[in-house]
């Protein structure tokens, strides 16, 4: 008997479509679900299932690679809201935070869980940091590298650096378009499904930069903006006091691509 799912398509910052699947699906369907769906749509870069708990308020969400994906998280508030002002709480794969999420003003946003000790960002050299997030590690590398080079070089260093071996890592390329603007070229590996994809935006990756910047400067507070490979932005705002990063949020555009579409197994 055929197992029918109901999916719907979002997309954060004009890029890293994100396939949300609703209601409970079993662990041991996840990854068939999650290739039949690549293979039908594949502009779609990954994939969550969601679980809505009314009484609670609360939404329980899960990526394919048992992640944390901010952008999956801007995507998920904006399908539970359907894309109207209003707030929500979310626990997370990668997370065992519960944020805070929303939508103001057609921007949807999100808390974003840390570590907060300045130890999770280090430097490895003149221009390459690991920042360690909950759910995800990130290579944030300041260096401009062309397109055809992205993915080899990716892969490279998270070997070099021994991330490859993690359920998830990054490596965001970085270059410095105005003092208040970069951009981004995220590359992010999922261990689970064995994928290394280059994202058209990444939340994430844009937090692993803010808070590489933050470290580092004389300010207690940022607020930037993240040029993604859409061309589209994501906005970082963090904050840290003298001995520890405290909060960092982000926010950005979605779109609904495609709702209630089903997919049978």
């Amino acid at each position: 008997m055929l197992k029918k799912f109901i999916i719907s398509i979002l997309q954060t910052a004009g890029g890293n479509d994100t396939a949300i699947v609703d209601g409970f699906v079993p662990k041991s369907l996840r990854k068939v679900l999650n290739d039949r769906i690549i293979k039908q749509f594949p502009n779609v870069e990954q994939c969550g299932f969601c679980e809505f708990k009314a009484k609670k308020d609360l939404v329980k969400f899960s990526m394919m690679g048992g992640e944390f994906s901010g952008n999956a998280i801007l995507a998920i508030t904006y399908a539970v809201l359907k894309g109207k002002n209003g707030g929500l709480n979310i626990k997370s794969s990668g997370s065992n935070k519960i944020l805070k999420t929303g939508i103001r003003d057609n921007v949807v946003f999100s808390e974003i869980p840390i570590f907060k000790s300045f130890a999770s960002v280090k430097q490895l050299n003149t221009n390459t940091f690991l920042v360690i997030l909950k759910g995800i590690n990130h290579l944030v590398v300041y260096k401009k590298i062309s397109k055809n080079r992205i993915i080899s070089a990716a892969e490279r260093l998270l070997n070099q650096f021994d991330l490859i071996k993690y359920k998830c890592s990054g490596c965001i390329f970085v270059e410095i378009e105005r003092s208040d603007v970069l951009k981004i070229n995220p590359v992010v590996w999922i261990k689970n499904v064995k994928t290394l994809t280059y994202e058209t935006s990444c939340g994430s990756g844009s937090v692993a930069v803010g808070l590489s910047k933050l470290k580092r400067s004389q300010k207690n507070q940022i607020n930037l903006k993240i040029k993604q490979p859409s061309n589209n932005y994501i906005i970082v705002k963090a904050k840290k006091s003298k001995n520890s990063f405290l909060r960092v949020s982000i926010e950005g555009k979605v779109k609904l691509l495609m709702t209630n579409q089903n997919i049978s197994l």
